[in-house]
C-alpha cells in the first residue's frame, strides 16, 4: 500500500522519501539538544487507515560551568581584571555590589569577561560577591572579590597654610585650628565689621592633590555651629568649583566638642586651594558667625 510519514518535532525532519508505495527507508535528522531537559518526538506512519508510531527520545546536555578570576589582591584603586567562564550554554553573570561590573555580562560557551572594580574610598576592607548562572538551569558558580581599604595620609597644616576673610580680632585665632588642642578654638567675626559675604577659612597647599577628606571638631560651646557649608577648591586661588554642599541632612553635627569626619571627594581637577564656607549655622543664616576647636586634612594615598 501507498505510505506516508511525518514528524511531530521541528529537531527531528525526515528525509526524502516521507512516502512511498511497498517497503522502504526514511532517512531520519535529529538536531543537537543544547538544552538541559530530555525531550521527544514521534515518526508516524500512515497508510490508509493503519497508523504506526516510533517514539524518539534524546537526551539534554550535562550542564557544565566553571569560572576562574585572574587577579590577586585587588588594591584601593580598583580598575579592570579578567574573569574567565567555561560552559557549554547560555550563562549571565551579576553581583550584589554596584562597584563591581561586568563587560560582557552574558554570553555562550567559554568567555572572558572585564570586571571593572570601582574605586575604594573607604577605610574599610569591601567585598563583593560575583553570581554566573546558566540561564537554561540552575547551576550556578559563585566568588568573593575583596578590594582592600583606602589609605589616607594627613596633610601637615600650619597656620602660615590657613587665611580667612572674617576673623574675630577679640578671640579666636584661625592659629588654634591646627594647634592640636581641642580646648581651643577658632572664632570667625561676631562684632561688627560690615562683612556681607558668607565667613569661611581657606587652606593653600603645598602640593597639589586630586580630592579629599576632612576632619573638624567642634568648640565647646553651644552656638555657632555649622550646619550648612559649601566646600570649593582652586588650583590657583582665583576661579573657585565646588567640591561638595553638607547640610544637616549629613550629620553635621551641633553638640559641644562634637567631631565630623567627611567621605573622600574627587575633584574634577587637582587643587591646591580649599576653602570651608559657611553658609547656616545653629544661630543664623550668613553672613554670621561661626566657631571651631580643631579641623584636619587627609589626601588619597595611591
Amino acid at each position: 500500500m501507498e505510505w506516508t510519514a511525518e514528524s511531530s518535532a521541528e529537531w527531528l525532519t525526515l528525509a526524502d522519501p516521507v512516502s512511498g508505495t511497498g517497503n522502504g527507508k526514511i532517512a531520519v535528522s535529529i538536531a543537537e539538544n543544547t538544552g538541559t531537559a530530555v525531550r521527544t518526538a514521534t515518526v508516524t506512519v500512515t497508510a490508509d487507515t493503519l497508523m504506526r508510531t516510533l517514539t524518539v527520545t534524546q537526551p539534554g546536555i550535562d550542564p557544565q560551568l566553571e569560572i576562574t578570576g585572574d587577579w590577586g589582591e585587588i588594591t584601593a584603586e580598583g580598575g579592570d581584571f579578567s574573569l574567565t567562564v567555561a560552559s557549554n550554554m547560555e550563562w549571565m553573570a551579576e553581583s550584589d555590589s554596584p562597584w563591581l561590573t561586568f563587560d560582557p555580562a552574558s554570553g555562550t560557551g567559554n568567555d572572558k569577561i572585564v570586571v571593572s572594580i570601582a574605586e575604594n574610598t573607604g577605610t574599610e576592607i569591601r567585598e563583593a560577591m560575583v553570581f554566573v548562572t546558566v540561564t537554561a538551569d540552575t547551576l550556578m558558580r559563585t566568588l568573593t572579590v575583596r578590594q582592600a581599604a583606602a589609605v589616607f595620609n594627613k596633610i601637615p597644616l600650619t597656620v602660615d597654610m590657613l587665611s580667612t576673610n572674617a576673623q574675630e580680632p577679640s578671640e579666636g585665632p584661625i592659629s588654634n585650628l591646627v594647634d592640636g588642642n581641642p580646648g581651643s578654638y577658632f572664632h570667625s567675626r561676631w562684632s561688627g565689621g560690615g562683612i556681607t559675604e558668607a565667613h569661611y577659612f581657606q587652606v593653600a597647599l603645598d602640593e597639589s592633590v586630586k580630592g579629599c577628606k576632612f576632619l573638624y571638631q567642634n568648640r565647646n560651646n553651644g552656638n555657632g555651629k555649622p550646619i550648612d557649608v559649601s566646600i570649593t577648591v582652586s588650583a590657583d586661588g582665583e576661579n573657585w568649583n565646588e567640591l561638595t554642599h553638607l547640610t544637616s541632612d549629613d550629620n553635621l553635627p551641633v553638640a559641644a566638642g562634637s567631631t565630623y569626619e567627611s567621605g573622600y571627594f574627587t575633584a574634577k581637577a587637582p587643587f591646591k586651594y580649599f576653602r570651608f564656607t559657611v553658609n547656616k549655622t545653629n544661630s543664623g543664616d550668613a553672613p554670621t558667625f561661626f566657631n571651631m576647636a580643631e579641623f584636619e586634612l587627609y589626601y588619597l594615598q595611591e
